[in-house]
């Protein structure tokens, strides 16, 4: 009992690690395929169209 219990919790370890890796890796490529590209903001940068009452 005490060894297939060891295995079942040994194999949901295995893949949350393997989960984990290819959510590490797909982001990783992500932002080597399509970096961010944020711009800092400035006070000039900011604009409203709305009105002031």
């Amino acid at each position: 009992m005490t060894e297939e219990k060891y295995t079942i919790n040994r194999y949901k370890r295995i893949v949350f690690y393997m989960v984990m890796v290819m959510l590490l890796l797909a982001f990783l490529l992500g932002q080597c395929i399509c970096p961010s590209e944020r711009e800092t903001v400035t006070e000039e940068s900011i604009t409203y169209t709305g009105a002031f009452f």
